[in-house]
Order: C-alpha cells, then structure tokens, then sequence
C-alpha cells in the first residue's frame, strides 16, 4: 500500500511566518513550497503530512456519494 497525504495551503503574513511555520510544524505538517506572489505581501505556503487512518477526506466523501 502507498502512503497517502493531506495537504494544507495557508497565506501567511512576512510578520508571522516564523510562529506558524513552527506551530504548524508542532501538528506535524511539513512545509513543502513557499513564495510570495508579487501581488502579495503575503507568502503562500503548502504543506502535506500523512494521511492517519479513519481521517481521509477523500474516501468519506467517495463514500456518501455512493
């Protein structure tokens, strides 16, 4: 079987960056690609960690579309 992940996409602030990295790093999320759109004063952040058994979004929801 093949690990499976969920992801997490978060604008975050050049202010806070440090604090959430870190919080968010605490809850197991692994930053995976950051930059900073030039429109934007705010870097745009995704991250992934693995999927725990019984918390997959996609298959609870293939399943009630069933």
């Amino acid at each position: 079987m093949y690990q499976k992940w969920e992801y997490k996409v978060v604008q975050i602030e050049r202010n806070d960056l440090e604090k959430t990295l870190s919080d968010l790093g605490g809850q197991g999320w692994e930053l995976t690609e950051a930059n900073r759109p030039t429109y934007s004063a705010k870097h745009l952040c995704i991250f992934k960690r693995p999927l725990e058994e019984g918390n997959n979004h996609a298959d609870q929801a293939e399943r009630q579309g069933s």
